[in-house]
């Protein structure tokens, strides 16, 4: 059995981490960078942990957030030093591995999402998008500094990840997930990890055909959704980016809840074997949580932020009867 998780990454690169939703909201005009404040950039820490305890039994939750500035390198001695402590280090990512999938096969693979990125025959964007969103989709390439005719060729929801690359790129952002350096100084400090692990045994190609198959309108609206939360949203990721690094809570808090929607990750719902194995990752993390809580002392967990401020995670617990410590 080989371990492969990014190969859906690849396939659905236009598919927020966060999970929390926000009502839809009208696209306005596009907020420019050059008036937001500077980007953070050194080593930092990020924001203090919460803590959610019972019975002698105590979760510690570090919150990460995706983006970050590109000049940050995150470093924390008190985290570090919390992980040493724990009994079980865990985080809400999901490993996804695919059942005697060998180099053959993965390269196979490959071909297949490279092929499934491009419109079907020899079609553009223009041909598939109507005159509205095409306009704004281009207005987006221009402003963010790609060619015209690029990503023209690409599906919606592949041109949708291209575009929010370009434009974090302008905005001294990038896309990246603590769960790894979590995982590394696990590792470092001989500590247990564990992580929601699923396993696709069946055709990947053929997944990955059936979700494109019935993808058109998700896609079409993955595009749609992407563009309403550079349009809306760009500048205040950067400023969240800047709080988190900062270490700024309260700022965070104050800050409105992320533009957040479904339409991209309908799309590898598609098939209806991707689908369960999202379902079946999203319990597996918080029976993982739950059981290390009733077993052991410590846990640690890494989550994204957004999770911690604006999801019902921390709810579950105070319902529960749990004490809850927050910076």
């Amino acid at each position: 059995m080989k371990s492969w998780a990014v190969a859906i990454a690849l396939a659905i690169t236009a598919i927020s981490p966060a999970r929390a939703q926000a009502p839809e909201q009208a696209p306005t005009q596009a907020p420019t960078l050059a008036d937001e404040e500077v980007i953070v950039t050194g080593e930092r820490s990020g924001p203090r942990v919460w803590r959610i305890s019972k019975d002698g039994h105590e979760l510690v939750v570090f919150g990460t957030i995706s983006p970050l500035p590109k000049g940050v390198t995150w470093k924390s001695k008190t985290v570090e030093t919390l992980i040493g402590d724990a009994d079980l280090v865990t985080s809400t990512s999901i490993s996804v591995k695919f059942a005697e999938l060998g180099p053959i096969k993965l390269v196979g693979l490959l071909l297949e999402l490279r092929k499934q990125s491009k419109i079907a025959d020899g079609a553009k964007l223009k041909d598939v998008l109507d005159p509205d969103l095409y306009a704004r989709f281009s207005a987006a390439r221009a402003r963010y500094g790609a060619s015209p005719d690029e990503w023209e060729t690409l599906r919606p929801i592949a041109a949708a990840g291209r575009l929010r690359e370009q434009a974090y790129d302008q905005a001294n952002i990038r896309s990246q997930s603590l769960f790894a350096e979590v995982r590394k100084i696990a590792k470092k400090k001989k500590r247990k990890w564990k992580e929601a692990q699923v396993t696709f045994k069946g055709n990947a190609k053929a997944a990955l055909r059936e979700a494109f198959a019935v993808a058109d309108q998700n896609e079409i609206a993955c595009l749609k959704e992407t563009l309403d939360r550079l349009e809306l949203d760009l500048p205040s990721q950067r400023n969240r980016a800047n709080a988190w690094a900062r270490g700024d809570v309260t700022a965070l808090r104050a800050m409105p809840q992320p533009q957040r929607g479904r339409s991209c990750e309908n799309v590898l719902r598609g098939s209806k074997e991707l689908s369960a194995l999202l379902d079946q990752g999203n319990t597996q993390w918080r029976a993982i949580i739950d059981e290390s809580l009733k077993n052991n002392a410590s846990t640690f967990l890494a989550a994204n932020i957004d999770t911690l401020l604006f999801g019902d995670f921390l709810k579950s617990y105070r319902d529960r009867g749990y004490k809850i410590e927050e910076p």
